[in-house]
């Protein structure tokens, strides 16, 4: 099992970790928050939602 921090998460998608924290807040993206309050991604999880994510989003475009 892959897992990410915030900041090896944005710097793999290409983004910055805000973004990573308004897709938590806002969109559901699947966390684990550890004892010191920082985010872990499991990389299958992110994988899934981020399929499902663009499914939606496409099928909005339509």
């Amino acid at each position: 099992m892959e897992v990410y921090s915030k900041k090896e998460l944005a710097a793999t998608l290409n983004i910055s970790p805000r973004t990573i924290t308004r897709w938590v807040q806002s969109y559901g993206l699947p966390v684990q928050v550890v004892g010191n309050g920082k985010y872990l991604f499991r990389a299958d999880r992110v994988v899934k939602w981020l399929q499902k994510r663009t499914e939606l989003t496409v099928g909005n475009r339509l």
